[in-house]
């Protein structure tokens, strides 16, 4: 099983200080990977949508808030980092002109030497879809599979020709290609229905691991998070289940909080559960 730690691209924690310090820690710690995430704009609070993973339907620190741009902090981090792998979790496809996407995350393979995961998703946010001028919000799903169709064709063929419901491309070169063979691994977010053995399984969790002077709050633990014991036993039952890769998201917004959570997991938890297998 790989870990992953999830970067803090919006909220008082989205600045280039410390998005960079969390990223250095977690590949100095032999973290796999490390992810940012997806908006372009927020609506208000008259929005229709209501947000999917939370139990208010709220997005969690509200709309009023930095959003890092995620390609472009990823061509930031393949400078500032040699190892880590670097991904999207998850980048919104129908946003973005596919074309001009599949040139930008090839750029970015190149320059990172070939260490770009695309997690991918259909989107969730309406007003979004219009602010943005994407295609309609009701065909996200059609767009989402046919623009990665065409980002494959271009990161694989050359010359390229693509004819698809929503884009079409005659007969362009697309270079330079990404580094990695077969072009980059797409990772699809929130996709049900699939057969768990055809794939490969990545859960995203908030993660903290306290130290053992640390009080626990009261009522239910979340999961992943707890004492080292605790967040072994919860890595465990995941790992059973077929999970390969699982993303921290660090809990506490503090910066120095979330770095010593991350040095536990890695010192305390990783070995034990490597060493189970």
């Amino acid at each position: 099983m790989e870990f992953g730690v999830s970067l803090p691209s919006r909220g008082p924690l989205a600045r280039p200080d410390i998005v960079l310090k969390i990223a250095a820690k977690a590949e100095a710690l032999r973290y796999a990977s490390v992810f940012v995430s997806d908006h372009i704009v927020l609506p208000t609070s008259s929005a229709r949508s209501v947000y999917p993973y939370s139990p208010t339907g709220q997005l969690p620190g509200g709309a009023n808030q930095d959003y890092l741009e995620p390609l472009s902090l990823l061509a930031h981090l393949a400078q500032a980092t040699t190892k880590v792998r670097l991904g999207t979790s998850v980048l919104v496809v129908p946003y973005r002109n596919p074309v001009t996407t599949a040139k930008t995350l090839a750029t970015i393979d190149v320059l990172s030497r070939g260490r770009v995961i695309l997690g991918a998703g259909v989107g969730w946010l309406r007003e979004e879809f219009e602010a943005v001028s994407a295609p309609p919000f009701a065909e996200r799903g059609r767009v989402t599979d046919e623009y990665l169709s065409l980002m494959r064709a271009m990161w694989t063929k050359d010359p390229v020709s693509f004819a698809g419901r929503f884009y079409t491309v005659r007969d362009v070169h697309a270079l330079p290609k990404p580094v990695q063979r077969g072009g980059i691994p797409i990772w699809i977010g929130g996709q049900a229905g699939r057969d768990p053995r055809t794939i490969a399984l990545t859960f995203r969790t908030p993660m903290e691991v306290r130290g053992a002077r640390e009080k626990s709050p009261g009522g239910d633990r979340p999961l992943f998070q707890g004492t080292a014991a605790e967040v072994i036993d919860d890595v465990r039952r995941y790992q059973a289940l077929g999970v390969s890769h699982i993303v921290f998201d660090p809990v506490r917004p503090d910066v120095n909080a979330a770095l010593a959570s991350l040095e536990r997991f890695a010192h305390d938890v990783r070995p034990k559960v490597r060493a189970s297998r």
